[in-house]
């Protein structure tokens, strides 16, 4: 027999489980916790079988319609916030008002414009007064 541990197994009721939880907003390591095993654990057998992550997948789905629901009757009702967090959302509204503060400061260099190479020697080579004092 090789060494190690005998892999963890899903419990008998396990999918329903997973899904129940999920749907009810439970998070992965509290999932893993009431199946009695680690999320390190969960996260393999996750991945090795597709029903775990399919009975995941099914709990979320049912937790974002309920939600869904939720915040789309009280948009519905009338509840601005609500009803704003689901045009931006799910229609793409965004606002368009400049909300930066307009009490900026602009200042503008004007430089001269390059020399010519004779032009720039003479500058350069000129000889220059120093400051009194």
């Amino acid at each position: 027999m090789p060494g190690g541990r005998p892999k963890k197994l899903l419990p008998r009721d396990g999918l329903a489980t997973i899904t129940d939880l999920a749907s009810r907003g439970h998070t992965e390591k509290d999932i893993a916790r009431a199946l009695g095993m680690s999320a390190h654990t969960f996260s393999r057998l996750k991945g090795e079988n597709p029903a775990v992550a399919d009975a995941l997948d099914e709990g979320r789905s049912i937790e974002h319609l309920a939600l869904y629901g939720v915040l789309f009757e009280k948009a519905m009702a009338g509840d601005i916030v609500a009803l704003l967090f689901l045009l931006k959302t799910r229609h793409g509204y965004r606002e368009l008002a400049d909300v930066t503060p307009q009490n900026t400061v602009s200042i503008t260099f004007k430089l001269p414009g390059a020399l010519d190479p004779a032009t720039y020697a003479k500058v350069v080579d000129a000889p220059r007064e120093l400051p009194n004092g």
